[in-house]
């Protein structure tokens, strides 16, 4: 069922109250006149002085100065990770993120994790001419180089201009990256830095490319547990050019095995990029996503790995092989950030 939203009846209510809210229902009402377009059904909003957009879950580190009568959650945001595990879809902060100290980034992420879609606003240029301004407040000057890199360069679909406040809305569903690393085993996983790179950007998710006969069942299941990881296959043993003369009765015999496991998506990608016409009949009977380096035939769900890079797909080795190893790129890849995706959600 859809939020409910503040009228203007509630914004006159909230100024007969409180002088705070004078010249803010311009601002108030694109958003909420936004809320009303995308008609979310839960919302989560941080900061909402007195009135918050919607009758959704709230948060709020101080419900004395914010006069919050409802809050769902109680906690500083600056501190992460957040204590919210449930997926909103919106989440709404207007004039707060000047006030996060330094930690606007890191709480962007948590953003981008609890959240499908966002609405931001922020303080625009507010400078001398504003009596009570001075260079050493958090709202003096702040402009869209300094908007983008506290939201991480993110763009949002849209953004307004309404009286000296710029409001952003995010759709978190529309921009997101895939990470994905080949050529894991039991003996060769690197978790130790996979774990390292998760704790850097902690929406992180990862597909990973196990070479299944070189794992075993208890290992595989084992790393399934973890919700940012998901596991696909990667051959059998990674011989060279294992797959390019597979049959469809060898492929569908080597599927059926592997599920078995209870612990790979239905993803595939053959060694050194190269497999045959029955592998690919194979793959495609049993509903397979096919992973490859360019296009061809394929009467099923095909997608395309980059090399490398920072923009929609990051593909990895887990050793340090084809340029792109994990450990020699660490800095590179824990530089990643925004919305990110197993392959097995893409639509």
């Amino acid at each position: 069922m859809p939020v409910k939203i503040i009228s203007k009846e509630d914004f006159d209510k909230a100024l007969g109250a409180d002088n705070y809210f004078r010249g803010r229902w311009g601002h108030l009402k694109e958003v909420s006149d936004i809320v009303k377009r995308e008609n979310p059904d839960t919302v989560l909003e941080l900061g909402g002085y007195k009135l918050p957009i919607t009758d959704g879950d709230t948060i709020g580190w101080d419900k004395e100065k914010m006069g919050i009568v409802k809050t769902t959650y109680n906690f500083d945001a600056m501190k992460t990770p957040w204590p919210v595990q449930k997926k909103y879809d919106m989440f709404i902060a207007l004039q707060v993120w000047e006030h996060l100290g330094d930690k606007q980034k890191e709480a962007f992420q948590e953003v981008m994790r609890i959240s499908k879609k966002a609405i931001l606003s922020f303080p625009y240029l507010w400078g001398d001419e504003i009596g009570w301004m001075k260079k050493e407040n958090i709202h003096y000057m702040i402009d869209k180089d300094k908007i983008a890199e506290w939201t991480l360069g993110i763009k949002p679909v849209w953004v307004k201009e309404v009286a000296r406040r710029l409001i952003y809305f995010f759709d978190f569903e529309k921009e997101f990256k895939i990470v994905d690393f080949d050529d894991f085993s039991e003996k060769n996983n690197r978790l130790d830095l996979l774990i390292k790179l998760k704790e850097k950007i902690p929406n992180l998710k990862i597909t990973l490319f196990v070479i299944p006969g070189k794992c075993s069942k208890e290992f595989c299941q084992k790393v399934n547990k973890e919700d940012w990881i998901e596991l696909a296959l990667h051959g059998d043993i990674h011989s060279y050019l294992e797959c390019k003369n597979w049959t469809k009765e060898q492929t569908l015999k080597y599927l059926d095995k592997y599920e078995g496991w209870n612990c790979f998506q239905k993803i595939f990608r053959p060694p050194y990029w190269v497999g045959s016409e029955g592998l690919r009949q194979g793959l495609a009977e049993k509903g397979y996503i096919l992973c490859q380096n360019k296009p061809m035939d394929y009467n099923g769900k095909l997608y395309i790995l980059n090399k490398m890079g920072l923009n929609v797909s990051v593909h990895g080795h887990i050793p340090n092989v084809c340029g792109n190893g994990l450990e020699e790129n660490f800095k590179h890849y824990s530089e990643l950030s925004g919305n990110f995706k197993f392959i097995s959600e893409i639509k």
